[in-house]
């Protein structure tokens, strides 16, 4: 009966004994020829190509996983039927895992594959026409046209007016202490934080290759918030943030680094970063579109395409010259005691991750997208970042259409080699200061200048200046009233200016021990 059964069975794709309606699969030929069939019945299905792997998406969560040869013998039977021929006619058989390995090995198997660059929990942005001109928001499920799996954990409404996302963002970031003065709308450092926020959101609106900067949360002192605002950049595509801390050591900052490009990560989060940071491979990093390393366990060397955007977060953390130029700085300054501030809207971890919390900030995200586009995409006219000019005009172009500050301004307190002269000037005067806690002692134009050539630092702190008083004046500006920590471990505050009939002066105030960390 199976015998006389099998020419319809065969007909209608059916087995004797098989219940699904499948392609089938004949066995017996030669390998390629078989590969190339069954990419071709798996091409829309959930597999596909990273790289030279065959990976699974799991459309609840979004785990990647990669395609073991044992498990694919099962995975791809509910797909296709394979059958062999035999003497009462074509019986179903499963594949051997040897044979499962060198299929998916096979190369015209693995280019009928869909490829996979990314998979994202939310729905994000990309380009609506060639002239990139419009956007659309991605559909769930598979993209090809990024070649993103969007899994909409987190749907979120697309109507959200532009005041509306205005006030949502001006309320929730007020009441950080970010250094410039104004209207929090208005300042600098705030302008960079809504670019961290497109950096991800938008980050399907970069062309191949755009290299992006990495963002810093740098605060004078401790409790400023910034692993706040890192967190409340990442939550809101992510959910729960994973951040680590910067290795000390060159040779594990390179394998964290490859370990993550090659993983398809989109961000890389370090938390608490201290004293001068000078990092090749970070600096190597910011600037590579695709990222080359050994394969951990092998001698195989592979690469990868760097789709990770930086952040990391430091107190009193001074950069090298090649990592600031790299970086776009959110810069938190408060003069006093922050344990004692007075917050008008509390904000903590388990806020910024809640599910409403989530649709919101993307909502709000999307309106000044959506009021960018309406505008036909304008790119910045502001400042554009060596060596990430296209980041530059497409994120630049988005916040200050939005009304917020060019984010790719340098910031007012220097991160450089000069800003780190400042510091060690400044401090030097303090640790000779022998008043009371609240106590000052003045110091003249000219005995901060002897001070400098003392310290050496003379050159780097007047920038070779034909008149060295005047541009020491007008550089110090930036660091009046601020707060600093001399060599006793005192805190103190540098200026303002006293004027009197023997000229200008500036006091250093002492304030009292600083608080420890």
């Amino acid at each position: 009966m199976s015998a006389a059964l099998a020419p319809v069975a065969t007909a209608a794709s059916l087995l004797p004994g098989d219940s699904r309606s499948a392609p089938q699969i004949v066995l017996g030929g030669v390998i390629s020829a078989i590969a190339r069939d069954l990419g071709m019945h798996l091409a829309s299905e959930n597999i596909y190509s990273q790289g030279r792997e065959v990976v699974t998406v799991c459309p609840d969560s979004g785990d990647v996983r990669g395609m073991e040869p044992i498990r694919f013998c099962s995975w791809v039977e509910e797909h296709v039927s394979f059958v062999q021929a035999g003497k009462d006619g074509l019986r179903a058989v499963s594949i051997s895992a040897e044979m499962a390995a060198k299929i998916l090995a096979a190369d015209n198997f693995l280019v009928a594959l869909r490829p996979l660059q990314a998979v994202v929990l939310v729905r994000l942005p990309v380009w609506g026409n060639e002239a990139q001109t419009a956007v659309r928001l991605l559909p769930a499920g598979y993209d090809p046209a990024t070649a993103t799996f969007t899994v909409d954990t987190v749907p979120y409404p697309d109507d959200v007016p532009i005041d509306e996302a205005w006030d949502f963002f001006n309320d929730v970031y007020k009441g950080f202490p970010f250094a410039e003065e104004g209207e929090v709308q208005h300042r600098r450092s705030m302008g960079v934080q809504m670019a961290a926020h497109f950096a991800l959101y938008c980050r399907n609106l970069l062309k191949e290759g755009v290299h992006r900067p990495m963002f810093c949360w740098l605060g004078n002192q401790p409790e400023l918030g910034k692993s706040t605002l890192a967190m409340m950049i990442t939550a809101p595509v992510f959910g729960r943030p994973s951040t680590k801390p910067f290795p000390a050591k060159e040779e594990e900052q390179e394998k964290k680094l490859f370990a993550a490009v090659k993983a398809g990560k989109l961000y890389i989060s370090f938390d608490n970063a201290k004293g001068t940071l000078n990092s090749e491979p970070l600096e190597q990093f910011l600037t590579a579109s695709v990222l080359g390393g050994r394969v951990l366990g092998t001698s195989t060397e592979d690469e990868y395409p760097n789709l990770a955007t930086v952040f990391l977060t430091g107190n009193g953390l001074k950069l090298s010259t090649d990592l600031a130029r790299r970086t776009c700085v959110i810069d938190l300054f408060y003069p006093g005691d922050p344990k004692k501030r007075a917050f008008s809207k509390e904000i903590e971890g388990g806020w910024i991750l809640h599910t409403e919390t989530r649709k919101k900030f993307l909502a709000c995200l999307w309106a000044c997208v959506r009021f960018w586009a309406e505008r036909g995409c304008p790119r910045t006219e502001g400042r554009k970042l060596s060596s990430f000019e296209g980041f530059s005009k497409i994120i630049g172009g988005i916040v200050m259409n939005a009304g917020y500050a060019d984010p790719m301004a340098p910031p007012v307190l220097s991160l450089d080699e000069a800003g780190a002269a400042w510091e060690r000037l400044l401090v030097a005067l303090a640790d000779t200061v022998t008043v009371p806690d609240g106590g000052s002692v003045r110091f003249t134009v000219a005995d901060c200048l002897e001070k400098a050539e003392e310290l050496e630092v003379f050159d780097i702190i007047t920038g070779g200046a034909r008149d060295p008083k005047r541009t020491f004046g007008t550089r110090l500006k930036q660091y009046l009233g601020r707060e600093w920590i001399d060599g006793r471990c005192r805190r103190f505050v540098f200026g303002p200016r006293c004027r009197a009939n023997t000229g200008s002066s500036y006091p250093i105030t002492i304030l009292g021990p600083a608080p420890k960390d």
